[in-house]
């Protein structure tokens, strides 16, 4: 236990439970029925134990009764099957989903109160390292797709199959190996556990695929301390593609009203961003105008002088 306000613990069984005007220094105790008084940090303040008691006790009370009044009253429209992910993991209001087919529950690892949940999957491809046979001319994109299946399970890697959704980078030339996109994709799915993600690299003329990886929904949206999920990807080359390409890219899981309020805002910084340009093109201008207005005055000066 940590010591007192002084640097000294208490000598007793239970350092922080003393009899009421213990004093430390000179070891005095109160003698007779003293109560007993609990001390923290402090010589000077001294909170008697049955007052404690109480006060801990009223709190206890305070914290179940708000709790059955948010479940009975303020949250009375919630249904039981709410959920969503926080950090990654899948937070419900109920732990036991029911099944559709039948009576009973079953456990919520086999089932998921998430499934069929509208999310914006936010992925954010930073930078693709390591290419090889690729000419420094060449232009490369990077395409995020979002399949129902597993594509590692099928030899085509289901290249050719119709996605949930998908969307791409713009296309860049690789300079010295690495491409630096640092762009957002955005991408509305339908969560499910079965659900997987795939990065497909192509030729940014042909489209031609070059390189894929997949990995399950689930682990793309599992986070730490962060708000996001920050990967390291190796590619699987396909063909004549780049053979040792990595892909860097960071996921984020929005919910709908999240994205709205999202999208708002980068609105509202773009517009103050354009009305700052204009104000410094404006300022730029008036700069120019005084430079010339001024030229005319000091050509005069000059002709004076050399007379």
């Amino acid at each position: 236990l940590p010591p007192m306000g002084d640097g000294t613990i208490l000598a007793a069984d239970r350092p922080y439970v003393v009899p009421c005007a213990y004093d430390v220094h000179h070891g005095q105790y109160a003698i007779g029925m003293v109560p007993e008084c609990i001390r923290l940090f402090s010589q000077v303040y001294e909170y008697p134990v049955p007052v404690v008691r109480h006060n801990i006790f009223l709190v206890f009370v305070a914290t179940v009764s708000f709790t059955i009044f948010n479940i009975v009253v303020l949250q009375a429209k919630v249904p039981s099957s709410e959920a969503m992910l926080l950090g990654g993991l899948e937070v419900s209001a109920v732990c036991c989903v029911r099944r559709r087919g039948g009576g009973g529950q079953q456990s919520s690892w086999r089932t998921s109160n998430m499934e069929g949940k509208r999310l914006a999957m936010w992925c954010e491809v930073i930078e693709i390292s390591r290419i090889q046979n690729v000419g420094p001319s060449d232009e490369l994109l990077m395409e995020i797709r979002c399949l129902k299946t597993d594509p590692r399970a099928h030899e085509g890697r289901q290249l050719e199959a119709q996605p949930e959704a998908s969307g791409r980078t713009r296309s860049m030339a690789a300079e010295g190996g690495t491409l630096e996109f640092r762009e957002s994709v955005f991408l509305p799915i339908k969560y499910a556990n079965g659900s997987f993600v795939q990065l497909i690299l192509r030729d940014g003329t042909s489209s031609t695929v070059l390189a894929q990886a997949a990995l399950p929904l689930p682990r793309a949206f599992r986070f730490n301390r962060q708000d996001f999920n920050e990967q390291r990807i190796k590619l699987e080359a396909v063909g004549n593609g780049p053979s040792r390409a990595s892909a860097r890219v960071r996921f984020r899981c929005l919910a709908l009203d999240e994205l709205s309020r999202f999208r708002g805002k980068v609105k509202d910084e773009l517009d103050d961003g354009r009305r700052k340009l204009q104000f410094f093109e404006q300022q730029l201008m008036l700069g120019m105008q005084f430079m010339e207005d001024e030229e005319p005055v000091n050509n005069d000066v000059t002709s004076d002088t050399q007379i």
